[in-house]
């Protein structure tokens, strides 16, 4: 029988304290890892896409402690980067980018037929890349959760949110620790819609389904696609 990791989490669920033991364990070691290697990937995807025709910008967690801290949040446990979807963007050519530079994918998740983000690993470091879509002077773009005592179909069945923002017109480069960063230039903006007004100051029992941005996409589902 084949070992499944996906299993073995199911069976620690039924001893709750050795599965959070074991959850909070992992975070903590991601969010460790984000803060002794995050400075380096970040460098490497910038120069990446900055060679690359693909219009890029650190969004999320990732943006909300660029601006506000000035550096990773120490919770946060990995990157994210938002991918404006234009005419000339593909999955394959980021995906040839990437894998060309020694990330590795990881998975992915498709919404109605399509790749609404991916993610890859490199240096033990995970980076989540979403899509955006301009709409009618909006940006938008989907998460996906599991929903508290909502009865899946399986493991890979995913519900979705939509995430509602401001348009993002145009970016601008802010320089971290030696490392340039592409943001949006509306950030305080962005970052007031996502996180609501109080965005500036921390708040470590935030839930993101409290966000003014999260609009749930309610009896539609998407699929978590692992690499094979």
């Amino acid at each position: 029988m084949k070992f499944s990791w996906y299993y073995l989490k199911q069976n620690l669920k039924k001893i709750k304290p050795l599965y959070e033991w074991y959850s909070t364990k992992k975070s903590n070691k991601r969010c460790e890892l984000l803060q002794v290697n995050g400075y380096d990937v970040s460098s490497k995807i910038t120069n990446i896409l900055e060679k690359s025709n693909i219009s890029y910008f650190y969004t999320y967690g990732t943006l909300l402690g660029l601006v506000r801290d000035s550096a990773f949040m120490k919770h946060d446990d990995d990157i994210d980067i938002g991918i404006v979807n234009t005419k000339d963007f593909s999955w394959s050519n980021l995906n040839s980018l990437l894998t060309k530079g020694g990330f590795v994918k990881s998975h992915e998740f498709i919404l109605n037929g399509n790749i609404t983000e991916q993610t890859y690993v490199y240096n033990g470091t995970s980076i989540d890349f979403f899509i955006y879509e301009y709409d009618q002077g909006k940006m938008m773009s989907y998460v996906y959760f599991n929903k508290k005592g909502h009865d899946y179909e399986n493991q890979y069945q995913k519900s979705v949110a939509k995430m509602i923002s401001s348009e993002i017109i145009d970016f601008k480069n802010i320089v971290i620790n030696g490392v340039n960063f592409r943001i949006p230039k509306n950030d305080e903006q962005y970052l007031k819609d996502i996180y609501g007004a109080s965005w500036t100051i921390p708040n470590p029992n935030w839930i993101s389904e409290n966000g003014p941005a999260w609009n749930e996409i309610k009896k539609t589902y998407g699929t978590y696609v692992p690499k094979k």
